[in-house]
């Protein structure tokens, strides 16, 4: 976890049927599901019920079929 005020970061890749999550760099989880092979939309969430507040900065999402380095 960063300090108060230190923005942490988080990396999500989804290649086929297994999905990658790192946090700060580190690999945090990795799953293979085979019912979530094909496109689907991408959602930010937080918990209902909770109260909190979220910030999101720097999104940036990529192709991973053009290239890694792209980024829409």
């Amino acid at each position: 976890m960063n300090r108060e005020g230190e923005w942490s970061s988080l990396r999500l890749q989804a290649r086929g049927n297994t999905f990658s999550c790192w946090i700060n760099g580190k690999k945090a989880s990795e799953y293979t599901d085979a019912t979530f092979s094909g496109a689907a939309p991408l959602g930010l969430q937080i918990h209902g019920d909770v109260v909190m507040k979220v910030e999101y900065r720097n999104l940036r999402i990529a192709d991973l079929a053009a290239g890694e380095g792209k980024t829409h």
